[in-house]
């Protein structure tokens, strides 16, 4: 369908203004397409189907570019929008995707307890899933809110299934971060014998 089309190519738009760091941009750009198909709604009540899920796949990435640019009151708006669009659509992806970048925004703010149930929110819905890509992210993430909060024994936990999760797709890279932080989890709990 033509839904299913303007979705995918969402995504590729979207990573295209990401490696590219065009966030301005990006936000423009995004921000024009949510507004124009939010008016195309009559009301909030019929924001429904595959046109809501595309709705709040572009807000969300309007809070993303703003949390890129370092308008993080902005970015909370923005993704907190997209939750309440996409939680009574049971599309679970979206979701999971939407609260890892809530969670991102929340950890930066110094809420890490906030992060941390925001990301286990998000990994509970990506474990039914078995989305390996955006699992590795989020273990990753819940590895350093872990980590931050002083729960060095989780931390590691979190961490050592990421570095699988990322060693098992090939992710060289994502993989060398989760080791990095998994050696200072490794010395934190060094320091704390």
């Amino acid at each position: 369908s033509r839904e299913i089309a303007l979705e995918k190519s969402l995504l590729s738009l979207y990573r295209f203004y990401e490696r590219r760091s065009w966030f301005q941009e990006g936000l423009v750009v995004f921000g024009r397409a949510a507004a124009s198909l939010e008016a195309s709604f009559d009301s909030a009540s019929q924001i429904t189907g595959r046109k809501a899920v595309i709705l709040g796949l572009l807000v969300s990435q309007q809070g993303w570019y703003s949390h890129r640019l370092g308008l993080s009151e902005e970015a909370k708006t923005f993704l907190q929008k997209s939750l309440t669009i996409l939680r009574p659509l049971g599309v679970r992806w979206e979701l999971a995707k939407v609260l890892n970048e809530l969670g991102v925004v929340t950890y930066r703010a110094g809420d890490y307890v906030g992060a941390k149930q925001l990301y286990e929110e998000s990994l509970a819905v990506c474990r039914k899933l078995d989305e390996r890509r955006e699992l590795a992210v989020i273990l990753s993430n819940l590895g350093n809110v872990c980590r931050a909060l002083g729960e060095y024994e989780q931390a590691k936990e979190f961490l050592q299934e990421s570095v699988g999760a990322f060693r098992e797709r090939g992710d060289q890279y994502s993989m060398a971060v989760s080791l990095n932080n998994l050696g200072e989890v490794f010395r934190a709990l060094d320091d704390h014998l």
